[in-house]
């Protein structure tokens, strides 16, 4: 629910949202109170509220208010408000849901003159204002659920550029990867480039920002992202090896990787969460790094998993530098150093899983799927 009671003109796009919604909060508790005020005193003044309603019945000019409203959004958003009269004393005006109500008797104390009702342009930019934060709730609650607007989307590539950037003219490409396989630093990335500090969001948008912003910046940066989110992730491999074909790098081995880290967060790390999204990035000499993020359906939590080509000794032995999520209970972890036992087992079943398939009818080979 979004709420907004204000007396200011109308804002810009840089207005912080969080802060106009603290305030805004606090006078709408008020509101029910100061119109129960409002109603005992207006009881005596019904011919006046008469006149005051049908002179504003009368105003022409409310097809305005939509396009006045939308002028300082930093994006388009549909507005399509619930206009009411209402009588409530010095309440003035409020909005929540998609219905703005205006106060009739407080207009004459928020006029310059005493007593003087409001004109049909006040009226008009009165509720043009609250429209206005209408709109601006709508793109706050995208923004939380992860959506990325095309500006957001245009200002993150290009933060997310320069920063990358300086990272590896101070640090080099290593460092790069380093920082992001850390899960406090890609989280404190994402954040200066605009996202919410604890939306899943993140992930998807940092990602796609930096491979649509270092792409073309290869030949000078030397960091490639291959991969994405839903359908872009299986084309990794594909990406991988188009990529090393140009610069001379083993392409079947970095696709084998990429499959690889891919099916032990899949698979050997059986926490109920099902991968959605894989990025990796890959260097001029080979060294990478991969993140990727699950989904759990029941839960609807993210969790992300980090990868990074300088510390991996052994795919089935500790092989992340991180895993970061809300704690779901106890998990089955088959790549953890105690899980050598476990891992000989299954180990031992499939060999026999191998051999019976070959007496029975054919082996399968999955070494491709992704």
């Amino acid at each position: 629910m979004k709420y907004a009671a204000c007396s200011s003109p109308l804002t810009n796009g840089t207005n912080d949202l969080k802060d106009a919604y603290r305030g805004n909060m606090r006078r709408f508790l008020f509101f029910p109170f100061i119109l129960a005020l409002g109603v005992a005193s207006a009881r005596d003044h019904v011919a006046f509220l008469t006149q005051r309603l049908a002179l504003a019945t009368k105003n022409q000019s409310f097809s305005e208010i939509v396009p006045l409203a939308s002028q300082n959004l930093p994006e388009k958003v549909v507005l399509s408000p619930k206009l009411y009269f209402v009588m409530g004393g010095r309440a003035g005006a409020a909005a929540f849901d998609n219905g703005i109500y205006i106060d009739l008797l407080s207009d004459a104390w928020r006029s310059r003159e005493k007593n003087a009702p409001m004109t049909p342009q006040q009226m008009v930019e009165f509720f043009a204002h609250e429209t206005h934060h209408i709109g601006y709730g709508e793109i706050f609650d995208s923004r939380k659920r992860g959506h990325v607007p095309p500006w957001l989307a245009n200002r993150m590539m290009e933060l997310g550029t320069a920063i990358a950037e300086q990272v590896i003219l101070n640090y080099g490409q290593s460092g790069f990867l380093t920082r992001l396989s850390d899960p406090f630093w890609f989280q404190s990335y994402g954040v200066v480039m605009g996202m919410d500090w604890h939306s899943s969001g993140i992930t998807t948008s940092v990602l796609g920002a930096l491979k649509r912003g270092m792409k073309p910046r290869f030949t000078e940066l030397g960091v490639m992202f291959c991969g994405g989110r839903g359908r872009h992730s299986v084309r990794t491999p594909d990406e991988l090896r188009a990529f090393s074909l140009k610069i001379g790098l083993d392409g079947d081995a970095l696709a084998r990787t990429s499959r690889l880290t891919a099916r032990v967060d899949n698979n050997a790390v059986a926490d109920g969460f099902q991968l959605y999204l894989h990025s990796f990035a890959v260097t001029k000499s080979g060294e990478w790094a991969v993140v990727q993020q699950g989904m759990n359906p029941e839960s609807h939590l993210a969790r992300r998993y980090h990868w990074h080509s300088a510390t991996v000794r052994d795919f089935v032995s500790e092989p992340h530098t991180a895993i970061v999520g809300e704690p779901q209970g106890k998990i089955l972890n088959l790549v953890d150093v105690r899980a050598d036992k476990a891992q000989e087992a299954l180990a031992r079943d499939n060999e026999g899983a191998r051999r019976f398939s070959a007496e029975g009818c054919t082996e399968t080979n999955d070494a491709d799927a992704p």
